[in-house]
């Protein structure tokens, strides 16, 4: 096993029946939602709440001891702790539990300080949001705001609007289909918002709203890391050209292509990886005007680079200039 926990791990007792009984803990480098299956039924854990029909996940502040198992508690009982990134939980000898990292969106947005208070009202937060973002409101399962003090409520300092967004975890672990149609939805959800914040489609859409976006970060669904910032790109740099080409076989020397910010930095965290960025080549000028590019004329942003490996030309020629632009990404409009 490596040190980053597996998506979905499953723990058994060897060699014990019933009557023992213990606590396990499982330490996880994500603060996200954690979920246990007891023999392939899912367990929610002690903080759930289903007021609204929907499972929420109640912040147990201070008083994590309200909500945590022991090795007298039920089989299954289980906590997510944020603050420590464990998930306890009670198992005995005689069954199994299978703990998976739920594909849930966290996204943080920056916003002056000065923000209008009617937009940061709890009652219409969410609504806000979801108007914002295009999704049906019950997917926000929380949304909270951290302020800036009073005496620092200043032009240039900042306040956030935190969501987190998931849906119920299916109540069997083998229903795979569920499963798989949370995951695709979350994460192009992911490649949307990410998308359109990074084309500065999204601060547009928000202005509307009477609100500035001035920065997001997002952690992925079923990711095992903390939140990534986002960054707006402004362009695409040449960080090596191709070179010695010859007809009907790749370059010698293949392409790269770097995504840069307006400082021409490298922007690392580019899309949602099942929903890629993708760059493409093309023509710009020739001496030679039959000449086509072949095999490899585009390839995906992988951390803010595009590495062409078999890019060729179909004929010689004496000059070539190739320009290289993104094709349009999921949830971008024209």
């Amino acid at each position: 096993m490596t040190s980053t926990p597996p998506n979905q791990l499953r723990f058994r007792i060897l060699d014990a029946d019933s009557s023992f009984k213990i606590r396990l803990s499982m330490y996880y480098f994500t603060a996200q939602r954690i979920d246990l299956y007891l023999n392939d039924t899912f367990i929610a854990p002690t903080n759930a709440d289903y007021t609204t029909g929907k499972m929420q996940i109640k912040d147990p502040g201070s008083n994590q001891t309200a909500f945590m198992p022991t090795h007298q508690s039920p089989i299954g009982t289980n906590f997510f702790s944020k603050p420590d990134r464990r998930m306890y939980f009670a198992i005995d000898g005689t069954s199994y539990v299978d703990l998976k990292i739920a594909p849930v969106l966290f996204v943080r947005f920056g916003v002056p300080a000065i923000t209008a208070d009617q937009f940061f009202n709890t009652q219409t937060l969410v609504g806000n949001m979801a108007l914002l973002l295009g999704i049906d409101p019950s997917k926000i399962r929380r949304a909270g705001i951290v302020r800036a003090t009073s005496k620092k409520r200043q032009a240039n300092s900042l306040a956030y609007i935190v969501l987190t967004i998931f849906e119920d975890a299916p109540t069997s672990l083998n229903d795979t289909q569920a499963t798989n149609t949370q995951k695709q939805a979350m994460n192009q959800l992911d490649a949307k918002i990410t998308n359109m914040f990074m084309t500065g489609q999204l601060q547009e859409q928000a202005k509307s709203l009477n609100i500035t976006l001035t920065s997001m970060s997002v952690q992925r669904p079923n990711s095992n890391t903390t939140d990534q910032p986002v960054v707006k790109i402004a362009k695409l740099v040449v960080a090596k050209e191709a070179s010695s080409c010859a007809a009907q076989t790749p370059c010698l020397g293949q392409p790269s292509i770097m995504v840069a910010d307006d400082n021409g930095n490298l922007v690392s965290n580019i899309g949602n990886p099942l929903y890629p960025w993708i760059v493409q080549a093309t023509i710009n000028s020739s001496t030679n005007a039959n000449l086509s590019l072949l095999f490899q004329t585009e390839v995906p942003v992988v951390n803010g680079f595009a590495n062409f490996t078999k890019l060729g030309v179909s004929d010689i020629t004496d000059k070539l200039v190739i320009s290289y632009s993104f094709k349009l990404p999921a949830g971008i409009n024209e």
